[in-house]
């Protein structure tokens, strides 16, 4: 293997089994019924033939719908998760963060952990320490570093394990999703240090839904669909690529099963769906239109409340609205909706993604993995001279004063 590279896979393959599995029959069973069959198990590859190459230094970013391979992919890269076939090859040290507080155990304190995840990347103790200082100032957890892990919110949780895998002596950094949780004000020291870490020479592997971000600071993109690479290349092409067809598909998304946003919540979500004026899944909408956010969700014990982010295509957030929905408690799926005017979104591509915040903590959002991307186009009304800048579309009023005479 040539040691230019710094990850190389060679026809990786990633079988899960599926439906039922086989039940366990006893010699008795055996002999009663000798006829009767197993239920079959059917079997899904989570990744089918996946070849690539990502240089060292570089940073390439992972995109692809959810179910994709994406974080399968990121799973056997960090030797969590063995492959079916094929091969995987990293030459130098890997660090990684999978999803908030993995690697983390939950008993030991912040402290604890960072030394813990050091010496897993082989680091001396000394050489741990000596980086600590700077952990815990990007971290900004304080006193609580000394705390146990399991008493750490969501957001906590995100910033010491981001602090530890970017600060720590790794050649190589696998990041599944890092701004799924978080304040916009964190996302952006994220970005920061992520550009540190390149200029330091660093590879990076990245999987995020915000393109804009894989855009501003990956050299090169890879689209996954359903397991295999659809396409390898420099990054503005391939994320045009992305998202000409996934705009072109609809836009929804269903989580199955359903999933648990927030770790301290128990609010499931089925699905979400964009919806126009005809009443069906898509994801162009003229300014003229109405933009309609469709939940399908389990409402929980009434901690939580259930609501959509809105994002420009950089992924930085433009408005939030959340329901009361999260305080029913009557059993079954409840469906809610929520509209906005396209009118006040610029021409361009946006994102909406499902979230869930703590009623007794608002600053305690989580986020759903995946989001839904749409584009707002003009409409027949919309005037072709008026030049377009940003993301919002304010009304304003203008008038001329009488200028003072000096």
């Amino acid at each position: 293997m040539s040691s230019e590279f710094a990850i190389r896979t060679e026809g990786l393959g990633k079988l899960y089994p599926i439906g039922a599995r086989p039940r366990y029959r006893s010699i008795r069973d055996r002999l009663a019924h000798p006829f009767r069959r197993d239920p079959q198990v059917d079997h899904a590859w989570a990744l089918d033939d996946v070849s690539i190459e990502v240089p060292r230094g570089r940073a390439v970013g992972l995109v692809g719908s959810n179910g994709a391979g994406k974080s399968t992919l990121l799973r056997v890269l960090a030797r969590i998760t063995e492959p079916t076939r094929g091969r995987a090859v990293l030459h130098g040290k890997v660090a990684s963060l999978l999803e908030v507080g993995a690697g983390f155990h939950s008993e030991l304190t912040g402290r604890e952990n960072v030394f813990l995840n050091g010496s897993i990347l082989g680091m001396r103790r000394a050489d741990v320490a000596g980086k600590l200082d700077s952990i815990v100032e990007f971290a900004e957890i304080g006193r609580a570093l000394d705390a146990p892990v399991k008493s750490y919110s969501s957001g906590m949780y995100l910033r010491l394990a981001f602090a530890v895998a970017a600060h720590l002596d790794a050649d190589i950094l696998l990041v599944d999703e890092v701004l799924a949780v978080g304040d916009a004000r964190f996302q952006r020291k994220c970005l920061a240090r992520m550009s540190e870490v390149l200029r330091d020479g660093r590879t990076v592997l990245l999987v995020s839904h915000a393109t804009e971000l894989v855009r501003r600071l990956c050299h090169e993109a890879i689209w996954l669909d359903r397991g295999r690479v659809v396409d390898h290349g420099p990054t503005n092409r391939v994320v045009d690529r992305y998202l000409t067809e996934t705009l072109s598909r609809g836009a929804s998304i269903r989580f199955d099963p359903p999933e648990k946003l927030h770790p301290r919540g128990s609010l499931c979500v089925h699905s979400a769906e964009l919806r126009g004026r005809r009443e069906v899944s898509q994801a162009r909408f003229e300014s003229a239109e109405e933009v309609s956010v469709v939940l399908r969700f389990e409402p929980g014990d009434a901690r939580e409340r259930i609501g959509i982010i809105v994002h420009t295509a950089d992924g930085e957030a433009l408005f939030s609205s959340f329901a009361e929905a999260g305080e029913r408690r009557d059993a079954g799926i409840a469906t809610v909706r929520c509209s906005f005017a396209a009118s006040v979104l610029e021409v361009g591509e946006y994102s909406v993604e499902v979230a869930t915040v703590l009623v007794a903590d608002p600053s305690d959002v989580a986020r759903a993995h995946e989001s839904i991307a749409f584009a707002v186009v003009p409409s027949d009304a919309s005037d072709p001279s008026r030049p377009r800048f940003g993301a919002v579309r304010v009304e304003t009023s203008w008038r001329v004063e009488t200028l003072e005479q000096p």
